[in-house]
């Protein structure tokens, strides 16, 4: 299903201190996988952007996540997770 996928922290990522300190939310690791390799394995056609704390855009750029939706088609539904 082609779908945009939109991955968000919100302010209860404050909750997972300390871990939220140095990764965004959707980058922690719960099991094997992090919820971003969860949410790619589920929605493998999915355009997936992500909404995060200023503080960590430069490690999701390293993980090539688009954080200004620039990605998503406008003509798909979107799922924020």
């Amino acid at each position: 299903m082609k779908v945009n996928l939109i991955l968000w922290e919100d302010i209860l990522c404050r909750n997972f201190y300390p871990l939220s300190l140095t990764r965004p939310t959707f980058e922690l690791r719960a099991g094997a996988f992090t919820f971003r390799e969860r949410a790619m394995k589920y929605f493998p056609d999915a355009k997936m952007a992500a909404i995060c704390r200023d503080e960590m855009r430069d490690i999701t750029s390293d993980i090539k996540m688009d954080t200004s939706g620039s990605s998503l088609d406008k003509s798909l539904p979107t799922i924020l997770i």
